[in-house]
């Protein structure tokens, strides 16, 4: 390509990079510009109001709650509420399982000590807001999974953060950090429940709004992350003059503990979805991932509700920023990784439809007389000399009951057909089992072998067709891995 068409394809490839990686760079503008200009943010975050409600932070809150319910399609949320067992799971994890780790986290020997409690505090706070979701979709995940998850867990966090929160803070000693828990349970009400109620039925209920919301909904999301990144600004500058005078160490520490935070969340919620429950690996990958998760702006939100003292709120958020920057960019580096398996496991399933043919079985009178034709094909004759109906091939019932969906690659063995000629089902049995060899190799993960029919999940893993017995031919396999063409 001449130097002429880079410099002309170079503004769309600008607009490309900044699109994919906004929320990332909006956080990085707003912690360089914190620290290295903090008056103008020092001043925003120090107007209070209703003695401890810092307006603007506020102001910000609400907007970045208002608008996810203007963006929420009640057509996703029913979407995934056929996957419940998984969005259980997640969702138990989310508030349940992933905040005991703040046991641990609070008696880390960190320098300054609100270093180790703001990671308490941010693994008692629910999932992100967007990256969860983006980071599942580039994994190619069940997006509408991880949507349910987002909106469901930050619903519902507003009831299990406070009392969380209290149990445990109560052992902390030597900082200014209260908990009142039904405060903190009203402060969240009005800041995060009701603006996204708010949104939800502003959509629903004004047509004009959510067409705008339909149209715009990029646009949206891009100023809703501007809002975070200003929650953080405001929160930093105001820690800005403590957190330069620290050593380097220190910060390095605490950024070590926010990798290893989320690195054991990764690693127990995938043991979880993919070996203890055996999830379908979309809905694996997108409840995994949520769990592992957590809010920065949340827990910022939280942590204004905590303390007065403007920069303990900074020093509090640090753990919380750097973690959520430490999922972005960790998410990122193995999200293609996950997309590629699912990749081969959707080719794989794809394949195996038109890959798999019927057995050739003769219909007719036990002593050879009367030429059956093959059973799925036309009509043949039965023993008494009669004509049946012989049912429509195998692919088109496939067709009919869905077919192979790529939202899964389990693959499950079945039983041949009555009438079916031994030799031809040992020659079958044979081959489904080296394609479920091929299945295990090309994906790294052992398909489920049952007693029944060929199962064929919806994409969202839990309906599911069936598609007959079929004869496997013996390059199948190698055609799943991609050695023959």
């Amino acid at each position: 390509m001449a130097w002429r068409d880079r410099l002309a394809a170079a503004p769309g490839a600008i607009r490309a990079f900044i699109l994919k990686h906004w929320l990332p760079l909006c956080f990085l503008v707003a912690t360089l510009i914190a620290l290295t200009a903090p008056a103008p943010g020092k001043a925003v975050a120090s107007v209070v109001v209703l003695g401890n409600v810092h307006l603007f932070q506020t102001i910000n809150i609400i907007i970045v709650f208002l608008i996810s319910g203007l963006v929420l399609r009640t057509e996703d949320i029913k979407q995934a509420l056929v996957c419940w067992p998984s969005g259980l799971f997640g969702a138990v994890s989310i508030l349940g399982l992933t905040p005991c780790l703040g046991f641990a986290l609070r008696e880390l020997p960190l320098t300054p000590p609100e270093f180790a409690v703001g990671l308490t505090i941010f693994s008692a706070v629910p999932t992100t807001l967007g990256v969860g979701e983006a980071l599942v979709r580039a994994s190619k995940g069940n997006a509408a999974l991880a949507l349910l998850l987002l909106v469901g867990t930050n619903a519902l966090g507003i009831a299990t953060m406070p009392p969380w929160l209290k149990l445990l803070l109560s052992s902390v000693d030597g900082l200014n950090v209260t908990v009142d828990a039904l405060q903190l349970f009203y402060k969240l009400l009005v800041t995060v429940l009701a603006p996204a109620c708010v949104g939800k039925a502003a959509r629903e209920l004004v047509l004009p709004v959510g067409r705008f919301a339909t149209k715009f909904k990029l646009q949206l999301g891009m100023f809703s992350t501007v809002q975070l990144a200003l929650i953080i600004w405001q929160t930093l500058s105001g820690a800005q003059s403590v957190l330069v005078s620290k050593s380097f160490l220190d910060i390095f520490i605490c950024i070590c503990a926010a990798i290893i935070m989320h690195a054991v969340y990764l690693i127990c919620n995938f043991t979880a979805t993919l070996f203890a429950l055996r999830l379908p690996l979309r809905e694996a990958i997108a409840a995994s991932i949520m769990a592992s998760q957590k809010s920065a702006p949340v827990a910022v939100a939280v942590i204004s509700y905590l303390t007065s003292d403007v920069t303990q709120q900074g020093l509090l958020a640090v753990p919380c920023i750097v973690g959520q920057l430490a999922q972005i960019f960790m998410g990122a580096a193995f999200a293609p990784h996950l997309a590629c398996l699912v990749t081969r496991g959707d080719k794989l399933a794809a394949l195996a439809a038109p890959a798999l043919e019927p057995p050739d079985v003769e219909a007719g009178p036990a002593d050879g007389s009367g030429g059956g034709k093959d059973a799925c094909g036309g009509s043949g004759k039965n023993a008494d000399g009669g004509s049946s109906d012989v049912p429509p091939k195998a692919g088109a019932e496939s067709e009919a009951d869905g077919g192979v969906d790529s939202g899964t690659h389990e693959l499950q063995l079945a039983e041949p057909p009555a009438g079916a000629e031994p030799g031809a089902a040992a020659e079958g049995g044979g081959a489904a089992a080296a394609a479920a060899a091929a299945v295990a190799e090309s994906t790294g993960f052992e398909p489920q072998a049952a007693k029944g029919q060929l199962a064929a999940p919806c994409q969202l893993g839990r309906a599911s067709a069936s598609v007959p017995y079929r004869r496997v031919e013996s390059k199948c396999a190698a055609v799943f891995l991609g050695k023959t063409n």
